[in-house]
């Protein structure tokens, strides 16, 4: 009985303690979110101070602009790369989503004030990009830093992180349920981080509640209300809104990763003193474009607001013009020097779009269009469902909801898992994939332009027994049976790859007496290119989880593979030597 006695005890002792913590833990996000909500509250009234005092310059005098686009990329990359710990600008969200995958929730505080900084000078000065990226960055890097001073509990470490990230979103556009499902839908182009829903609904609400109490509840965003009927119309071309917003967020999407590619190519030829000279380029091309129409240049919040109310008129070949040159001021300022992020200019670009849009066909109400446009394009380009229609439903009221989602899923399944941000994860991923992931990522940090001039021709193997599309499942299983690996290429008579089949399920189709032919059993391959680097390659094995890759030349034809296993052994003798 005295024994029974004793571990009774001991269990309402251990209860009592896991309590106590549960309760700690909760008292830190409530800190964590209080000073988000300050923090990103101090950082929006910088950029609009800043803003309005460029504004009237450049109203009185148009070619200052350039003077402080060009001023703004350069003294942004100078602050990186002096105080950083990373040294890249661009789109802060990348830091978030690498902190959140790669280093259980961990930014460095030189990384987290730096890059602030300078996405405020960025932003301030006519650079091309939106404050949501270094409100995300803050509030992570505020809950990095004081999540382990107050000891948060381990298993929370990351999802505060996440949340607090989540939070600086919610803070930043007054819009307490967008933050929330952000942080659910960010991490992953086809899945959702639910376990992080209740931290963010703490957060998202605390700081949301900070930012409005000092900059008040009035928003460039936030005062459209819309009223109107539903008809089979509105519907019809909401769908054909979301299938074009579609390709354009894919080919937005490619627009900026090219970009990325040409300004890192051009950073390894010029040397050392590369960068300064390419965010100088950088600033003069933006100023030029903002010379040719202001309106493509800075946040573009008031023409926005002035687009979603249907207060906006313009001749269409005007906006496509706007469309066009936002796109490229966008892609060279987070590609030249500057920080910031870019779900607001992926708003502005949806917006202008489907205003030609309506405006070319003659279709009202315009704001009602506008709404699915910027919902559909969010969709294609960030891979999330319910962040664009919450955003949405947040500015404009309840009205909008029903051709708003019709767009959105339409665009979000049409595009593809294809994605502006990175690493953002196709899926979960199990254990291997994150180790996986976390060398890729450390040896990138750590030694970039080694990981960077390795090309995928120089690790491939063009040894690849291959499966051609019209063998069955039985004599597929000979094929494994002889050589012993565990995933195979099918392709068609003329070598082009159509996918992979695996073992398992090779031998679950067996093992069920099915005998049809092999493509009954075929996954969708990550496909690389010979000449793409090592990095780009790794990137993409780690945001898909997958065991290998294949190496196709321009027409799909199949040139080699390059396995997981290889490459972290790549990176170790990289890593360590």
């Amino acid at each position: 009985m005295k024994k029974e006695h004793h571990h009774d005890f001991l269990r309402k002792v251990v209860i009592k303690a896991e309590t106590i913590v549960t309760y700690r833990d909760w008292a830190a996000l409530i800190v964590i979110s209080i000073l988000t909500g300050v923090s990103v509250a101090a950082f929006w009234i910088c950029i609009s101070l800043l803003w309005d005092a460029v504004e009237k310059v450049i109203l009185v005098f148009r070619p200052a602009i350039i003077a402080f686009t060009t001023a703004g990329l350069t003294a942004s990359q100078l602050i990186v790369r002096k105080f950083a710990r990373i040294k890249e600008t661009g789109c802060t969200t990348h830091d978030v989503l690498n902190a959140y995958h790669v280093h259980n929730g961990y930014l460095d505080p030189r990384d987290t004030l730096s890059k602030t900084i300078a996405s405020v000078i960025t932003l301030g000065t006519g650079g091309s990009a939106g404050p949501e990226g270094p409100s995300m960055l803050l509030g992570g890097g505020i809950a990095a830093v004081l999540s382990r001073k107050l000891k948060v509990s381990f298993h929370n470490l990351k999802r505060f992180f996440l949340s607090s990230a989540a939070a600086g979103v919610a803070a930043v556009f007054r819009a307490p349920f967008t933050g929330i499902f952000f942080a659910l839908e960010i991490p992953y182009m086809r899945d959702i981080e639910y376990d992080v829903f209740l931290q963010a609904v703490v957060s998202s609400v605390t700081s949301y509640a900070m930012f409005v109490l000092i900059c008040g509840p009035s928003h460039p965003y936030a005062s459209v209300k819309m009223g109107f009927i539903l008809t089979p119309k509105i519907l019809l071309f909401s769908v054909i809104i979301g299938v074009i917003m579609a390709f354009l967020g894919r080919g937005f999407t490619a627009l900026y990763g090219r970009w990325r590619k040409y300004a890192i190519s051009l950073r390894l030829q010029m040397g050392s003193k590369g960068s300064i000279a390419l965010s100088v380029i950088g600033g003069v091309v933006v100023g030029l474009m903002g010379l040719v129409d202001i309106r493509c240049v800075g946040m573009g919040d008031k023409l926005l607001h002035q687009m979603m109310s249907g207060g906006y008129r313009e001749l269409v070949l005007i906006l496509v013009l706007i469309l066009v040159l936002k796109m490229l001021t966008t892609c060279t300022t987070l590609n030249f020097g500057g920080v910031g992020g870019l779900f607001i200019p992926t708003l502005f670009i949806g917006a202008v779009f489907s205003l030609a849009f309506a405006e070319a066909l003659g279709l009202t109400p315009l704001e009602v269009y506008v709404a699915v446009g910027m919902a559909s394009m969010l969709a294609s380009c960030f891979k999330m469902l319910f962040t664009p229609v919450m955003f949405v439903a947040e500015v404009y009221g309840p009205f909008s909801i029903i051709p708003v989602s019709l767009a959105a899923v339409v665009s979000y399944m049409l595009s593809g898992p294809v994605s502006v941000v990175s690493p953002q994860f196709r899926h979960r991923i199990g254990p291997k994939a994150v180790a996986f992931s976390e060398l890729l990522y450390t040896t990138m940090e750590t030694k970039p332009s080694v990981l960077r001039r390795l090309k995928v021709r120089d690790v491939m193997t063009t040894h690849v027994v291959t499966i051609n599309s019209d063998v069955r499942v039985k004599e597929a299983l000979s094929i494994a049976r002889r050589y012993g690996f565990t995933l195979y290429p099918v392709v068609d008579r003329d070598g082009t790859l159509l996918g992979y089949v695996s073992m398992d399920e090779l031998v679950s189709l067996f093992e069920e007496g099915v005998d049809v032919p092999v493509t009954h059993a075929l996954k969708s391959a990550v496909t690389v290119r010979h000449d793409e680097s090592l990095y780009e390659a790794g990137q993409k094995l780690a945001e898909s989880g997958e065991d290998a890759c294949f190496v196709v030349d321009k027409s799909g034809r199949l040139m080699g593979m390059v396995l997981t296993k290889e490459v972290a052994r790549i990176l170790l003798r990289i890593l360590f030597t």
